[in-house]
């Protein structure tokens, strides 16, 4: 088992999910100061950084004019918006939470990261800027133009081997694994006719999230190489916190090649679940959900009972408890 970073235990680790909870709304509470988890003012912040994500995300041909913000404060609908604009929402709701955050002096000493939050993590760790993360974002949006990765994502209540046997009895080839969140929870993504032929089988409680994408599927390779020759040559800075990929099942380190570590989400499953286990006992660390919703909050709850929590921008049940360092 490679080296794990030491996480002491009273500081806090981030936790960025990827695709499956709705953006729709996310920033209102922040807007009209009713967002009791976070400080007052925090507003701001989240204006400087959209404004730059608005701003970089047009340059690369993503310029409907105030659709992210729109979707973030609940003006439009993300389902209703155009191409682009859930997976620019959801990365700009992580990056203005780690800023806030930042500025607020609640700094990690690890981010758990996972799928799309894997861009966003690699920004607020320092290796990324957040226009270069921006510009990586537009690229995934662009391969996702190809009517090959659509499709849907599903929870599954159950683990890797049942899923996995659930999966070989549909016979789709076009069906995989996409996480194991816990030892009860996995997701799995596939095209709408395989999604079809699981939904009708009989076994563990499943429901279809609201993402009518794909990944994490061996068949999307050439959507992986589409993605490579997209984003080119990455600019790195050194990270400040260690960032842990759920899809490389380790910290990130300095002799990564980033973008094929991005490209690697196209086409392999990932594994939150390892992290969580090795953070084991809990003790007083909390555990901040750094975007939408508590996806990953509520996995850390399954497998480290006890454990501290927090999901800042959990419409509409916001936390009233503020975070800590």
């Amino acid at each position: 088992m490679d080296s794990f970073p030491h996480v002491p235990d009273h500081k806090a680790v981030f936790l960025a999910a990827g695709q499956g909870t709705d953006p729709t709304g996310a920033l209102a509470s922040l807007y009209d100061g009713t967002n009791g988890a976070l400080p007052p003012g925090s507003w701001d912040e989240a204006g400087e950084a959209l404004e730059e994500i608005t701003e970089t995300a047009a340059g690369y041909g993503y310029r409907a004019p105030g659709a992210i913000q729109e979707v973030l404060l609940g003006r439009r609908a993300a389902a209703a918006a155009p191409h682009g604009t859930s997976l620019l929402a959801q990365f700009a709701a992580s990056v203005v939470l780690s800023r806030i955050l930042a500025r607020a002096g609640t700094m990690p000493s690890l981010i758990v990261s996972q799928s799309l939050g894997e861009f966003a993590a690699l920004v607020a760790a320092g290796a990324l800027t957040t226009a270069e993360g921006t510009r990586l974002v537009c690229a995934l949006s662009d391969v996702y133009r190809n009517p090959d990765t659509r499709g849907a994502i599903v929870l599954i209540q159950a683990g890797e081997e049942e899923t996995r046997a659930l999966l070989a009895r549909t016979g789709r080839n076009d069906l995989g694994l996409a996480c194991v969140n816990t030892p009860r929870q996995t997701v799995v993504s596939g095209s709408t006719n395989a999604v079809a032929a699981l939904m009708g089988l009989a076994g563990p409680r499943r429901k279809v999230l609201p993402v009518s994408l794909r990944g994490h599927e061996p068949a999307l390779e050439k959507c992986r190489d589409l993605f490579l020759g997209l984003i080119g040559e990455l600019h790195r800075e050194p990270l400040r916190v260690p960032v842990y990929s759920s899809t490389k099942r380790r910290c990130y380190t300095a002799a990564d090649k980033l973008g094929e570590a991005l490209a690697d989400l196209w086409v392999k499953p990932t594994y939150p679940i390892d992290a969580f286990a090795r953070l084991a006992p809990p003790g007083r660390r909390r555990f901040i959900e750094l975007g939408v919703g508590h996806a990953l909050t509520s996995c850390v709850r399954e497998v480290l009972p006890g454990a501290q929590t927090l999901a800042p921008l959990d419409p509409p049940g916001v936390s009233k408890q503020p975070p800590r360092a």
